[in-house]
């Protein structure tokens, strides 16, 4: 949960509806096929930041897809160190060390 307070703080903002995808820091326990308890620790975030949480339901991936798509295209660019290179010479290591 400590990501959620950074993540805040860096966009000085929070959503009004965050969704999980059936993480273990989310979630303490599947109640029925469809319902899902949360953990103390999001109810306690929840209720600090005044923000909704919504569960994705098992095996529906169309729940989902959008969310993996932002975190592989956040991963991609947020992390992606050299987007272009001059030849493929100036990115492979040396060879002497």
């Amino acid at each position: 949960m400590e990501s959620h307070v950074k993540f805040f703080s860096y966009t000085g903002g929070v959503y009004h509806e965050m969704v999980y995808d059936n993480m273990r820091v989310a979630v303490s326990k599947f109640v029925g096929k469809h319902e899902k308890e949360p953990t103390r620790a999001l109810l306690d975030l929840r209720g600090h930041y005044r923000f909704n949480h919504r569960f994705c339901n098992v095996y529906r991936d169309n729940e989902k897809g959008h969310v993996e798509r932002s975190v592989e295209y956040v991963r991609r660019k947020a992390f992606g160190l050299k987007m272009k290179f001059d030849s493929l010479v100036s990115c492979q290591p040396s060879i002497d060390g």
